[in-house]
């Protein structure tokens, strides 16, 4: 077009910028516990073609507010959580910014890995009394993430079993000390990226029973032989489990004070 103008004229003019439609609502790519990504968009409005707009995604808050980014990869979210995803064609010199697509839900899966209760080893079928917990037991962890597992023994007179080690996918972990009063120790385990990757964590909590130094399932004066032995330095040092099976009176020390609680017990004097 073209307006001629003389000097006495005058003309206004009001320019509305065109508003596109909005776009197709949002379609899930992938997600992870932490990421959710939406498939790219094509635009297919021709007002928002001809002004060369591009497609904006947009995540929805609590409150109802959208934050708006260029690109359809959405970081920094929380695992088992829900979460609102629109989209609309941006503004641009000649256009407003369309409305809202419709909205996509997505719940982000668990992240890390789920903590199972360990497997209980070394104590027969039916023992009562025995426990193996975890201060994160069914939850998700990470890596980095510290996990505290509590292996309490009973105190059964006739077989009395005790924690002696704990191991994670077949490695040993180092125990706490027993605590006399409780028959219990914890074991403190950091999550490694190793686990997250394997997708689980494979534990074991092992337990030996009281008294038992020559694993003949008997408690007697072969037991008790065998501490008076190894007190004396003498034979083959005791394994680990023996050693924790042969403190009897679990005063943290193997002696002739546990060698004599099992002759007396071996006895029938206590």
């Amino acid at each position: 077009y073209t307006i001629t103008l003389t000097d006495a004229d005058t003309i206004k003019f009001s320019i509305t910028k065109a508003t596109p439609a909005a776009p197709v609502m949002p379609v899930l790519k992938e997600s992870t516990s932490d990421t959710v990504t939406l498939e790219t968009i094509e635009v297919t409005d021709p007002v928002a073609v001809k002004a060369g707009a591009a497609v904006e995604y947009g995540i929805i808050d609590a409150e109802n507010a959208t934050k708006w980014q260029a690109e359809p990869v959405f970081t920094g979210l929380k695992g088992d959580t829900t979460y609102r995803f629109t989209a609309r064609h941006g503004a641009t010199n000649n256009t407003e910014a369309s409305a809202a697509s419709d909205v996509l839900e997505v719940k982000t899966p668990v992240g890390g890995i789920v903590i199972d209760t360990p497997t209980i080893v070394g104590v027969p079928e039916g023992t009562e009394g025995i426990s193996v917990t975890a201060d994160k037991l069914g939850e998700a962890v990470n890596a980095g993430d510290e996990v505290v597992f509590t292996l309490t023994g009973n105190k059964a007179k006739e077989a009395s079993y005790v924690p002696y080690g704990f191991t994670i996918n077949g490695e040993a972990v180092e125990c706490g000390k027993i605590d006399k009063d409780t028959r219990s120790c914890q074991v403190t385990y950091t999550v490694q990226a190793a686990d997250v990757e394997k997708g689980s964590i494979d534990a074991e909590a092992l337990f030996t029973r009281l008294g038992n130094i020559n694993t003949d399932d008997k408690i007697n004066a072969g037991d008790a032989l065998l501490i008076q032995r190894s007190a004396a330095g003498l034979g083959n040092p005791l394994s680990a489990e023996k050693m924790v099976a042969a403190d009897v009176n679990m005063d943290g020390r193997v002696n002739a004070g546990d060698a004599l609680v099992i002759k007396r017990y071996a006895a029938g004097l206590t």
